[in-house]
């Protein structure tokens, strides 16, 4: 309920500017189970706002576990960043289950550490979210909420 109170505003403006969806997106962090934790929420929000459809798309961890989930992106930006085996090897079958993807970004990072706040921006320029969407169950899901017309 803190979180529902919490987007209260910016929900409150996306339905005064005729929002028909609402798309929350939020890291599961350290929640045990995606599914309750982003039912419970959205039931809450639906409850709340009855006037708008609702959908909650729980990131499994964090939005750093979608970045690493494409590695092309990360080689392309060759001057930030150097792949390192553990990366690849964190992200050979899912991106999402690795539990420390902000770290490992950090490992990969060259000359400064990894940057929550420029870096995302950098990596999303370059990424291939089809590629990405084949490690990361919860991104795929988020593209089938955003309409992407390749994940429905």
């Amino acid at each position: 309920k803190v979180i529902a109170r919490s987007a209260k505003t910016a929900i409150s403006q996306l339905i005064s500017r005729g929002a028909s969806k609402i798309i929350v997106l939020i890291d599961l962090e350290d929640n045990p189970c995606a599914v309750e934790f982003s039912e419970c929420l959205r039931s809450t929000l639906q409850h709340m706002y009855a006037q708008v459809h609702t959908v909650v798309v729980a990131k499994n961890r964090a939005i750093e576990n979608w970045l690493i989930a494409d590695i092309s992106a990360l080689q392309k930006l060759n001057g930030r960043f150097t792949v390192v085996p553990e990366l690849v090897n964190a992200v050979s079958v899912r991106a999402d289950e690795h539990q420390h993807a902000a770290r490992l970004l950090n490992r990969c990072a060259i000359r400064q550490s990894y940057h929550k706040g420029s870096d995302p921006q950098k990596i999303t320029a370059n990424i291939d979210l089809s590629a990405a969407a084949l490690k990361s169950r919860s991104l795929r899901k988020f593209l089938r909420e955003a309409g992407d017309s390749r994940f429905i």
